[in-house]
């Protein structure tokens, strides 16, 4: 689960991204900056047509951004998947 949070008073538009999943243990993701837009006022994450999106409306420079986001599997899926044709491999190899 992420936050995303807005940072209104920056020369440039910036939002901070958080991962909020164990919100005990809060930590930061990453920052989106970008040129040409400031003051992110309203921020709406969405899901359509089997995509995550990120919209974000600048109060200031009166533009709005639409970012398409892509899940990323966390470490434990990746070793899950690597060890599943491991262990083909090796039970093959033993037959």
């Amino acid at each position: 689960m992420l936050a995303f949070i807005g940072l209104e008073r920056t020369t440039k538009g910036a939002v901070a991204v958080y991962d909020i999943t164990d919100p005990a243990s809060a930590s930061f993701v990453d920052m989106i900056v970008t040129d040409g837009d400031v003051a992110p006022e309203g921020i709406k994450a969405f899901f359509m047509d089997g995509k995550y999106y990120l919209a974000i409306a600048n109060e200031v420079s009166n533009t709005t951004t639409l970012y398409s986001m892509t899940p990323v599997p966390e470490p434990e899926t990746y070793a899950m998947l690597l060890a599943g044709p491991g262990l083909v491999g090796f039970m093959a190899r033993r037959a």
